[in-house]
């Protein structure tokens, strides 16, 4: 969780670069980290890292294992190093000096280039140093040679010893005992350690390999963006712990009654804040009196940073302590950028009354040490591994915070102090440090590059070995007179003590194999003459021993020894082989190389009376076009072809008819096409492969295919979206919406095309083949070929997906209703597809087939499995084609509460709920009419979904108090309504409505909100009524800066309509011209309201809502326990619609809605009475009260007051074929009677 730091780390805060680093760091730190616990990582950003040695740290490498040690070893094993197996590899591999010469190399294209454009000034940050193989410095450190880099191993190099060490003891292994040539990359900065992994940015000029010790905690996500070409191999094995530390004397004292009467735990949170005599024994005043350290001679942390006033901070605890006239303990920090606030803030919520002070890294530690050694008690912050605990070894004992548990560690914000000097952070984190995993990082070339992939993954350095090191490093520092390099010398003695400890992390070479590791020359195929008889084939290894090149390099055992030279003679006989006849067979005729002038049928160099072979018949490489097969193959495709032209004239020519326009025509037309293509697919395999033969071919099957089962796929999609879909919302797609499927689809084969055709085009190519009959003789057999098999496998693999989802789709449509006849013949054409491709793929690549028998075979295939899909998709309409349309699919068999319900209320799909605002997104569109029109400014918002209609100006989503939808389409619209939903709806329910209104409506905007509760709109606090749904409104308004002119609201958003009305004309508001009263009633539920029925509202709903726990792992067990609660299917399932999803693993939702809310609203609902202000509306407020013809609560008592209320500007409307949903059932209907009071 932390940030690495060194002694070394922090120069004068004179100098400006450390000073402009430091506050980038913050600033990137606070950006990138508040989601986590800040890590001390952001310190590296503040760590410039200071060598000053007069060697290179890659001078001594290959100078730790040498003849000596591998004696020793030998002597201390018992075993001899240069023993072999039976394979012939050494049984020890890895006991032999450092190898002298480079055996493996790592082949980064990023280094192949000019070195002088390799870690250039405008590329290396300042205090970074590179330092290639042989590189030399001089006296001063400063690098005057920085040797080669392209082909090494390029590591990253930090300041802190655990890094550095660790760093070492890798390259060491790497270069001396693999071979690898070791550079490295000296820098601080981790944060741009990805980028520099990566082929761009900063890794394009200052590339490297690896870093074996990283601090990744909170940086993930700037890692993540160059994860396609950086991995995580695993951790380093040890691990970073940051802490609160105090004495070991302090904790034994505190213990010891005879100077603390009470006693304390030193070591334990709690007593800092509760033990008076441990406070007192840690004074704030003993560091400010204590002019060597305080005032700090550098600047830990500024004034009104993380809270500091004159370099300390303090707790909120210690300000009332402060106040109640008593003194506080003080904390010794370094600086403020170390785990930005976590310290400060888990303290301050412990009420510990603190100072914090920062006394500089270099202050801090002197003040600590001395207090030590005076026996001051004394708290301080630190971090491990560090050389400063083995240093002062067993003198500092950790104090132990409240346990670190992961979720409450992701509190921490990385602030403190920001409600200023001493006042209460709004940090929440308590809790004690967690401890990081320390991990590995390299370019994923890495892993490709062996056996340096395996290794980086496999070295792991134990807490028990760094702590061996660390020790090891503090025992080398202070020797006098000082070694050269210690971090060299302390990983050299380490691992030349600990041979069984690092052997395992090594792979041993390969054995050497004849394919793979020798390579052969032939000599004596320099002349052109026939008669050169004799050749000689040598053979070498492919990476010799540099010292010794009858040796292999790089593999052990095995293929040890080289194969003699071989002697080879070349034959006496030729043969030619002629083209292809009209049977699709070729002759082979055998000839003398060099004929007897008199006889060409003897030889003229050999004797004995040898004879020329016999003449041989093989197979054609292709079927020639003067095959009989292949002309009756062509005449049939011709008429298939002119009977697909002949239906596409058909299908345009009656494409008005019900039967036809049900199906989409233009499909029918491009599935018709798509056969046409398939035919000429057929032709395509036939004659000798050219480079247009060779790009055709795959291109019209590959096309051919995805126009005839793309279309099919389409075409079944739309089906199940309108026949199939549960999400009880109306389901438009436009046939322009199923092109631009469909063009996903094509353009996916477009794009696979291409780039098979720009990478790797097929070219007509020539194989030899090997024939018995030619006793070793080869004939050119000419196909189309590609270098890889890639392209084919994923057009393959596409055609694969695109046919199961068709396949799962049709399956699903393949019992709809008879009427939409294309369900059943869609998924049989699917069918035979499928059987199609099947016979085709193990034909094609599984099966070895001659040219001839392939292509008839092929052609049989196609054509057969084209007509007979092309036949089920066209046939059944022809047969229907006079036929009238059936009737429609009506959206009342799509509404909630269709179907039985398991209350008992009605079935078939006649019950539809009277609830108010029991609201559905669902117009009146029938199966047939599929397109839908909008403004050209319309702004709408669909699901993302596949199959939902989309358009290129999404809705505007505006924050305020309520949330809300406008819809528009005038950038500069003039006049204002609102649109409101009833109970358990929400704004998107009167969408396609209002995007309708925006339509008609040229200058106008319609804001559709959700109330309180609902949607996305929050609860607020009580009271929960028609008053507080009405102020939300004019809260909203107001903030938008609008008046509305008109305002719509149905069922219960009519009742909130009526009483905005009468909450303008109390406060003096403007009142809207129109208001709009959807199928809802003045009265309450002892009038109007009186005759609804228990079962179909929402005082039955409700409770059941309630009785459901929380969260729902599962739509389908939710349907199901509604169900078994008396509520209906199609209720149950609309309900689905109000779900908000807070987890995919495991799946779980909420409600959008606060059903505790809604109840309360519901109620308000039921009691509140406008008939008085109907009754006596303001002057200048037409109000329009629209009755569904269908709905039962509408009594002849109502109407005709309604009626009677004419003069005073109140209007009564019957919507007819409408039942309570108005703007689903009749929309156009509605719509009209809006527009002619508009």
């Amino acid at each position: 969780m932390g940030g690495r730091r060194s002694r070394d780390v922090f120069p004068s805060q004179k100098n400006s670069e450390w000073l402009a680093m430091r506050t980038m760091c913050v600033v990137e730190g606070n950006r990138v980290m508040r989601w986590l616990v800040l890590p001390l990582l952001l310190l590296l950003c503040s760590t410039v890292v200071v060598y000053g040695a007069k060697y290179a740290p890659n001078h001594f490498i290959g100078t730790c294992f040498d003849d000596a040690w591998v004696r020793m070893m030998e002597q201390k094993l018992g075993v001899s190093a240069t023993e072999r197996d039976v394979t012939g590899r050494l049984v020890y591999p890895f006991l032999h000096p450092a190898l002298k010469h480079q055996r493996f190399r790592i082949e980064d294209p990023r280094t192949k280039v000019d070195q002088s454009t390799l870690f250039t000034d405008d590329c290396v940050p300042p205090g970074a140093v590179y330092y290639g193989a042989g590189s030399k410095v001089n006296e001063s450190g400063d690098v005057t040679d920085h040797g080669a880099i392209n082909g090494t191993l390029i590591v990253e190099l930090k300041g802190w010893d655990s890094h550095a060490i660790s760093t070492m003891v890798f390259a060491i292994l790497a270069q001396e005992m693999l071979g690898y040539s070791v550079s490295f990359y000296r820098i601080s900065n981790s944060l741009n350690m990805a980028q520099r992994m990566s082929s761009v940015g900063l890794g394009a000029c200052s590339p490297v390999h690896a870093n074996v010790e990283v601090w990744a905690d909170g940086k993930q996500s700037i890692f993540a963006v160059y994860a396609n070409e950086s991995y995580f191999a695993g951790g380093i094995g040890y691990f970073g712990h940051s802490g609160l530390f105090t004495t070991q004397d302090f904790v034994i004292d505190g213990l010891n009654s005879s100077k603390y009467k009470a006693g304390f735990d030193a070591d334990f949170y709690r007593s800092y804040a509760r033990s008076e005599e441990l406070i007192q024994a840690l004074p704030v005043s003993r560091l400010r009196n204590n002019s060597k350290y305080f005032p700090p001679t550098e600047v830990g942390c500024a004034n009104n940073s993380f809270g500091c006033l004159n370099h300390c901070s303090k707790s909120y605890a210690c300000t009332l302590r402060e106040k109640a006239g008593k003194e506080c303990l003080v904390t010794v920090l370094m600086y403020d950028v170390y785990d930005l606030g976590y310290l400060q803030s888990a303290m301050s919520n412990n009420h510990i009354p603190t100072y914090f002070c920062f006394l500089g890294y270099d202050g801090a530690l002197k003040y600590i040490v001395d207090a030590q050694a005076n026996h001051t008690p004394v708290v301080f912050y630190h971090y491990e591994p560090d050389t400063f605990h083995y240093v002062h070894a067993d003198k500092f004992q950790r104090v132990f915070l409240p346990r670190p548990l992961p979720e409450l560690v992701l509190e921490n914000t990385g602030t403190f102090g920001e409600n200023g000097y001493g006042k209460q952070t709004s940090n929440p984190v308590h809790v004690d440090f967690p401890t990081s995993r320390l991990d590995k990082y390299a370019p994923t070339l890495i892993q490709d590059n062996q056996p340096m992939g395996s290794f980086l993954g496999q070295i792991s350095v134990t807490e028990l070995y760094m702590a061996q090191l660390l020790k090891l490093y503090v025992n080398v520092t202070s020797i006098t007179p000082p070694v050269d390099d210690a971090y060299f010398s302390t990983a050299c003695t380490w691992l030349r003590e600990n041979y069984d400890a690092w052997k395992i992390w090594l792979d041993r070479l390969p054995l050497c194999e004849f394919n793979q590791h020798i390579a052969y020359t032939i000599s004596g195929c320099e002349g052109t003459n026939n008669s050169a008889a004799v050749r000689t084939i040598t053979f070498a290894w492919n990476h010799p021993d540099p010292d010794n090149s009858s040796l292999p390099y790089n593999c052990d055992g095995g293929f040890s020894t080289l194969p003699e030279p071989l002697i080879s003679s070349r034959p006496h006989q030729t043969y030619t082989v002629q083209e292809c006849a009209a049977s699709a067979k070729r002759t082979i005729k055998f000839s003398w190389r060099i004929p007897n002038a008199n006889n060409a049928s003897q030889s003229g160099e050999c004797a004995g009376g040898m004879e020329l072979a016999a003449d041989e018949v093989i197979t054609c490489d292709y079927m020639p076009y003067n095959n009989a097969g292949f002309i009756v193959f062509l005449v049939l495709t011709a008429i298939l072809g002119g009977l697909l032209t002949i239906a596409m004239v058909f299908v345009f020519r009656y494409r008005d008819k019900p039967i036809i326009k049900r199906s989409q025509f233009e499909f029918l037309e491009l599935m018709l096409l798509g056969g046409i293509v398939m035919c000429g697919a057929v032709i395509l395999y036939a004659g000798k492969p050219t480079r247009f033969v060779c790009g055709a071919r795959p291109a019209f099957i590959s096309l051919g295919f995805t126009m005839i089962f793309g279309s099919l796929v389409v075409k079944s999609l739309r089906v199940y979206r309108v026949f199939n879909s549960s999400a009880m919302k109306r389901v438009v797609l436009t046939t322009w919406t199923m092109f631009k499927i469909f063009l996903v689809f094509f353009c996916i084969d477009i794009i696979i095309l291409l780039a098979w055709f720009i990478i790797d085009f097929p070219e007509p190519a020539i194989t030899l083949e090997e024939l018995v009959q030619l006793h070793g003789g080869s004939v050119g057999n000419v196909a189309c070929k590609s270098s890889s098999f890639i392209f084919s496998a994923l057009l393959i693999f596409w055609k694969a997906i695109v046919l199961g989802m068709g396949l799962y789709i049709s399956f699903l449509i393949r019992h709809l209703s008879t009427d939409f006849q294309e369900s059943t013949w869609i998924f049989a054409s699917s069918i035979v597809v499928l059987f199609g491709s099947l016979i085709m793929l193990p034909l094609a690549y599984l099966v070895k087939l001659e040219p001839a028998t392939f292509f008839m075979f092929l052609a049989t295939v196609l054509l057969f499995y084209t007509a007979l899909a092309m036949g089920m998709m066209l046939l059944p309409k022809v047969m229907r084609l006079n036929e009238q349309a059936a009737a429609t699919t009506t959206e009342a068999e799509l509404r909630p509460g269709s179907g039985s319900t398991h209350g008992g209320t009605t079935t078939g799909g006649g019950f539809k709920s009277i609830l108010p605002g029991v609201d559905s997104e669902r117009d009146s569109d029938t199966a047939t009419t599929m397109v839908l029109t909008f403004s050209r400014g319309a702004r709408v918002r669909f699901p993302a979904l596949l199959g939902a209609a989309s358009t290129r100006n999404s809705s505007q989503r505006h924050q305020s108090s309520l949330a809300y939808r406008v819809f528009t389409n005038d950038p500069a619209p003039s006049k204002t309504a609102l649109v409101m939903h009833g109970i358990l709806g929400n704004k998107l329910n009167w969408r396609t409505f209002s995007m309708k209104l925006a339509a008609a409506n040229p200058g106008w905007q319609f804001i559709a909100v959700d109330h309180r509760g609902h949607g996305d709109s929050p609860s607020f606090t009580r009271p929960h009524n028609l008053d507080a749904c009405v102020n939300d409104i004019l809260s909203l308004t107001d903030e938008l800066g609008v008046e509305p002119d008109a305002v719509f609201g149905h069922s219960f958003g009519g009742k909130v309509a009526l009483n905005y009305v009468a909450k303008c004309d109390d406060e003096g508001r403007q009142l809207p011209k129109q208001v709009w009263v959807l199928d809802s009633l003045p009265g309450t539920s002892q009038t109007d309201y009186a005759r609804r029925a228990v079962t179909a509202s929402i005082e039955y709903v409700l409770p059941r809502l309630k009785e459901i726990p929380l969260p729902i792992h599962s739509k389908p067990q939710l349907i199901a326990d509604l169900q078994s609660k008396g509520i209906g299917l199609g209720e149950a399932q609309w309900l689905t619609t109000n779900l908000r999803l807070t987890s995919t693993n495991p799946e779980t939702y909420v409600w959008k809605m606060d059903v505790h809310v809604i109840e309360e609203l519901f109620q308000s609902f039921l009691t509140e009475d406008f008939w008085p202000l109907v009754c006596d509306p303001p002057h200048g407020v037409d109000i329009h009260f629209v009755q569904a013809e269908r709905s039962k609560m509408w009594t002849p008592a109502v109407v005709e007051a309604l009626q009677a209320l004419a003069s005073k500007g109140i209007h009564h409307h019957v919507l007819e074929k409408a039942d309570h949903w108005v703007h689903i059932d009749n929309p156009n209907g509605l719509l009209e009677m809006i527009q002619e009071n508009m």
